[in-house]
């Protein structure tokens, strides 16, 4: 790889670059796969599809803890009720109508209770209630089942046969009983003679020394089966904590899923609701109805639009002036829709008026005063500065 050399500034603060000192680097992109991935990969996308994938694998995850729950629970089930009933086709049947009903309560209350939050912004004391009960009633099943189904098909420990291991010493033992019962023949007037006293002597001390150890691996033996059976005991108790500990995880992760599927499905219909909203427009209300049947019984004339309604390179007027310019000025390249955006009916006379600011309520002066007057029964007093019409005392 080639050095880069960069210009150094010794006892200088460092120049920020504004151009890429890398950008002859990225002439030859031209991998036209690469980049259609790269846009594909960063392009925004609606949330219903860009998480597709991720709702598919949650969804199959659920039914995969779905099955592991029931099954757990099976086994739980399946024991108690064969116990009673003694019949494995009656206790298969009810076990399985049982994990049904459980299973598929529990889904679809736990469906119904997520959903209603998350459209409604409403948490049901009902359902949330049903929703503990039937996951508390699930999990222990499962988690108990768990522990019974490790302890009920794990395989025993291979024991030693203490039989088959002592049977050379036994016919051994026998074979010198034999030999005793031979050698106490041996009699000469009536009395065992010395060389027989002899063989006895022998043979049992022999014997003497096989039944010895025959007792010593007998004990052995006995010893290695009782802590095999001791470990055994101990590794089948952990594995059934331990599987019963994953099926508890399974069914918070259960829980978690069926909150992300309907997540999922609220999001991607909030959404395209949303669109839907922004591009079909509302019914107009009362207020915008009069204002329209206004607007056409007393048209307006409008101007060329350039971004607030009014003819290119002109200010927007202030006041009244804006509602009393002349006709023939308003009357140029006309924007109807602008100009009714700016319409509003006169509080003293209902003539619709294009309004010059927000706080206009009357079309002209005239109106303003007629109205003052109305409203408090007095009469304006015009002095020679305003004998023209025009008031700045309301």
């Amino acid at each position: 790889m080639e050095n880069l050399q960069f210009p150094k500034n010794e006892g200088q603060k460092p120049i920020l670059e504004t151009t890429n000192p890398h950008s002859d680097r990225h002439a030859d992109f031209n991998n036209k796969r690469l980049f259609d991935r790269l846009e594909a990969k960063h392009k925004p996308k609606p949330y219903w599809k860009q998480y597709r994938i991720l709702y598919l694998a949650v969804l199959g995850a659920s039914f995969l803890f779905h099955v592991l729950s029931a099954c757990t629970a099976a086994a739980l089930i399946y024991f108690f009720l064969f116990g009673l009933t003694g019949s494995l086709a009656m206790s298969g049947t009810l076990t399985l109508a049982a994990l049904a009903a459980l299973e598929l309560t529990k889904r679809e209350t736990s469906s119904k209770f997520f959903h209603t939050n998350l459209q409604f912004g409403k948490m049901s004391g009902g359902l949330l209630a049903a929703v503990l009960g039937l996951s508390v009633i699930s999990t222990a099943a499962s988690y108990f089942g768990a522990e019974k189904t490790v302890h009920q098909f794990a395989k025993g420990p291979a024991l030693v046969n203490a039989d088959s291991t002592t049977q050379p010493l036994r016919a051994q033992i026998a074979d010198i009983d034999k030999q005793i019962s031979d050698a106490k023949k041996m009699k000469w007037k009536g009395k065992i003679t010395v060389q027989g006293q002899n063989t006895l002597a022998a043979l049992t001390s022999a014997k003497a020394d096989l039944m010895s150890e025959q007792t010593r691996q007998q004990k052995r033996i006995d010893g290695n089966n009782d802590t095999a059976l001791e470990e055994h005991k101990t590794t089948t108790t952990t594995n059934g904590q331990q599987f019963a500990a994953f099926t508890l995880l399974s069914e918070i992760l259960l829980i978690l899923c069926l909150f992300y599927i309907q997540y999922y499905d609220f999001r991607s219909f909030a959404e395209y609701a949303h669109a839907h909203a922004e591009t079909t427009p509302e019914p107009p209300g009362p207020q915008a109805k009069a204002t329209t049947q206004a607007a056409q019984q007393n048209p307006a004339p409008a101007f060329t639009s350039n971004g607030n309604g009014l003819p290119k390179n002109e200010r927007h007027p202030i006041g009244f002036a804006y509602a009393n310019r002349d006709a023939p000025a308003q009357t140029q390249n006309v924007d109807t829709q602008t100009v009714n955006d700016h319409l509003r009916n006169c509080e003293h006379c209902g003539t619709a008026y294009i309004y010059g600011h927000r706080r206009q309520k009357f079309c002209t002066d005239q109106c303003r005063i007629d109205a003052w007057q109305d409203r408090t029964g007095k009469k304006l007093k015009r002095t020679k500065a305003n004998a023209g019409g025009k008031s700045n005392t309301i």
